[in-house]
């Protein structure tokens, strides 16, 4: 979570000026800008087996088993 410090109300009630109508807007902004995206992690799975959406094939089954067939590491 960020802080900004003292809410722009509070601000504005002592100053005696209106905050701009768009100032979360330019935060926002200015914040995407500075904040770099993560790195996407493409992992290769052409190899494994399509997986079985068992819902869809009977819907009141309750019990199933799996199997882990892959560990990726990030």
């Amino acid at each position: 979570m960020t802080s900004w410090g003292i809410p722009v109300d509070t601000i504005a009630k002592i100053s005696g000026t209106a905050a701009p109508g768009n100032l979360y807007y330019e935060i926002a902004t200015r914040q995407e800008k500075v904040m770099k995206a993560p790195e996407k992690i493409l992992y290769n799975t052409i190899h494994l087996p399509e997986t079985r959406s068992l819902y869809f094939e009977d819907n009141r089954q309750m019990d199933f088993s799996g199997k882990i067939i892959e560990i990726f590491a990030n």
